[in-house]
């Protein structure tokens, strides 16, 4: 009388031989549709003295503190199941580098996690965790933490002085503010979207930082980000930010700026010093100027629609490399006649939705835009 989809108390032997089987350091019990984590899986792995146990894609609601036995495990794979919590003897996988709990019903996490000094990447991801134990500062071999999609209203202190961690998920919870994360100097990936984030503290010693991902929050100013030498990516919208860093020259090797939807009224000079700036997705503000050497950056796109700008900026034209430009809904009255040779590269031009005047002139040249951007994704006005 054994349950639907209860683990087999039989010998790891006889459970399949993509399981515990054969020499393999590994135990794949993915997707069995298991209940329960018996003794005679923590034996059979425990005898075979495993390094991967695999208990991903299926039914547990627990995890018995005999996994504590298992200390040469440098892998464990619990993600996709119905766990409310981990064992306490989690603590005594001394030698775990890799910690897989997504996708599971964790409200929290034991104390213990802190001694696993060699872990180097833990995987949260939607569960309902509303706290990070402080015991996490611990993990100095840390060099991946992902917690997207959890219930977080705050996060620890010691979280910003993990000296390995890589990447920081803890985007869409819903924290107000951060704790200072100027000690995680080798950070290459903070990810802080969709929070309800008010502010955050300095950033500047953040210093290998290649991309940050602040969108979908209530910022209103950014944090003294100081000198990221290595930010290639900087993702603001959808905030309530007035300006961007005047100090945005510094950050030399930035290559993407997303700043859609905040109360951005100018943009400052200093962003035309950019060597790399490609992408400049600037929509759904209240500006009414450019800066005017805007032609010195190598863009291939340029977002401005849903702005209040009356012309076309001047020395758009000297864009070149331009390969994207939107300029919808905006106060635009005239085509300049430049527009009819400038952009060589470009593929997807959208102005409508301006109010351009109806005489002779601007119609002949929209037609003949028309015609020029056929083979572009074009989109003009109803005319």
């Amino acid at each position: 009388g054994q349950t639907p989809g209860q683990a087999s108390n039989a010998p790891a032997s006889r459970m399949g031989n993509n399981c515990c089987g054969g020499g393999s350091d590994t135990c794949d019990f993915n997707g069995k549709d298991i209940q329960t984590v018996t003794d005679a899986h923590i034996s059979a792995a425990s005898n075979k003295s495993v390094k991967v146990f695999d208990f991903s894609n299926n039914q547990l609601q627990k995890l018995p503190e005999s996994l504590g036995r298992l200390k040469n495990l440098t892998s464990l794979n619990v993600g996709m199941n119905k766990l409310q919590g981990l064992p306490e003897a989690l603590g005594n996988l001394i030698n775990l580098e890799e910690l897989d709990a997504n996708d599971n019903k964790l409200a929290k996490l034991p104390e213990t996690i802190g001694k696993l000094v060699k872990l180097k990447k833990l995987l949260l991801f939607k569960n309902e965790l509303a706290q990070l134990p402080d015991g996490i500062g611990k993990l100095a071999s840390l060099e991946e933490l992902n917690a997207f999609n959890n219930k977080l209203i705050k996060l620890p202190q010691s979280l910003g002085t993990l000296p390995s961690l890589t990447e920081l998920n803890v985007a869409d919870n819903k924290l107000k503010t951060t704790p200072s994360l100027d000690g995680l100097t080798a950070l290459t990936r903070l990810a802080l979207f969709a929070n309800n984030l008010v502010m955050l503290p300095t950033m500047k010693n953040l210093v290998a930082c290649e991309k940050m991902e602040l969108y979908r929050n209530q910022l209103d100013t950014l944090p003294d980000l100081g000198n990221l030498k290595n930010l290639q990516e900087l993702m603001l919208t959808k905030n309530r930010l007035t300006a961007l860093p005047n100090n945005i020259n510094q950050f030399d090797q930035l290559e993407s700026l997303e700043a859609n939807r905040n109360l951005l009224t100018s943009i400052p000079d200093t962003i035309v010093e950019l060597p790399n700036l490609t992408k400049l997705m600037l929509s759904e503000n209240q500006l009414s100027t450019l800066p005017a050497k805007l032609y010195k950056l190598k863009l291939t796109t340029l977002d401005v629609s849903s702005n209040q700008l009356q012309e076309f900026p001047d020395g758009l034209e000297k864009l070149e490399s331009l390969k994207n430009l939107l300029i919808s809904n905006n106060k635009i009255e005239s085509l300049p006649a430049w527009l009819l040779n400038a952009f060589p590269l470009l593929q997807r031009f959208q102005l409508d939705g301006n109010p351009i005047k109806d005489d002779q002139t601007q119609l002949e040249r929209h037609k003949k835009l028309e015609e020029r951007f056929k083979n572009a994704r074009f989109i003009g006005i109803a005319v």
